[in-house]
């Protein structure tokens, strides 16, 4: 492209007149300006989607992506914030600004909706075939250049066909049962957790009845070996029971806490 730009400078220096050479080099300028800013906009757009439920820190608080969703019907995007102080303040003042990759140095139009302390859903109107969406999220209590930007590519954002607006209260439902289908899960993976452990327990008593068995044919030396070994799964299966006992204490206060979340979704309706 370079020498591009260089030959037809060298044949507009030669064949047109002072006036028409110096609005010539302006508009050069000006293409190599727009190319540059707008290769800078996608390089930066062509980032993969930030992960969901990854954690992200900014200054003091903490937040993670929850959900994303659009409604191609429509045209509206959807995402959904988990967010955590960690400071003494007691107000987090978050502004959040939605870019897309076709247009990216238009901020769209978008609403913040501060469900509580903690949970943040921002919805924007996107109604044309878009690729890539950028949120840049911006802590207010501090320095403003201070911020995290996440990004959403149109494969990994489910589509929601029944996706709209709400209002506070529904919203605040749509949390709470969020919430609690993800306690539920987590419950879910305590249980196949302990269960994996029960199995590897039984595994280990087997080895251990078949060392035990072995030790009749065995000299003195051959049997301390054995019992060495079985000292080692008797260590391994108290590991593993502290283990089961710390889920199901993890288990029973995930219980609780869907019981607390239904009694709140109860308040709400």
């Amino acid at each position: 492209m370079k020498e591009k730009l260089e030959k037809i400078h060298d044949i507009f220096s030669k064949n047109v007149s002072a006036y028409y050479y110096v609005l010539f080099t302006i508009f050069i300028c000006g293409f190599i300006f727009f190319i540059n800013s707008n290769s800078l906009f996608n390089k930066e757009m062509a980032s993969t989607s930030t992960e969901l439920n990854t954690k992200l820190s900014m200054d003091s608080i903490d937040l993670v992506i929850k959900d994303r969703q659009y409604n191609p019907n429509n045209g509206l995007f959807q995402i959904t914030f988990k967010v955590s102080d960690n400071s003494i303040l007691k107000d987090i003042n978050l502004d959040f600004e939605i870019r897309e990759r076709n247009k990216p140095t238009l901020v769209l139009d978008s609403k913040v909706n501060k469900i509580s302390d903690s949970d943040y859903i921002i919805t924007s109107y996107i109604n044309y075939a878009w690729e890539t969406v950028s949120t840049t999220i911006i802590n207010s209590n501090v320095d403003r250049n201070n911020i995290i930007k996440v990004y959403s590519d149109m494969k990994d954002t489910t589509i929601n066909n029944n996706l709209k607006e709400k209002d506070l209260k529904e919203y605040t439902l749509e949390i709470i049962e969020n919430d609690i289908a993800e306690v539920e899960k987590n419950i879910q993976l305590l249980e196949q957790s302990t269960i994996e452990k029960q199995e590897e327990i039984q595994k280990i008593n087997d080895n251990i009845n078949k060392l035990e068995e072995d030790k009749k044919y065995q000299t003195d030396s051959e049997i301390e070996a054995t019992n060495n070994k079985i000292s080692d799964y008797k260590n391994k299966i108290s590991s593993l029971e502290i283990n089961i006992k710390s889920n199901n204490i993890t288990k029973e206060e995930a219980q609780e806490k869907i019981k607390k979340l239904e009694e709140k979704k109860s308040n709400f309706k």
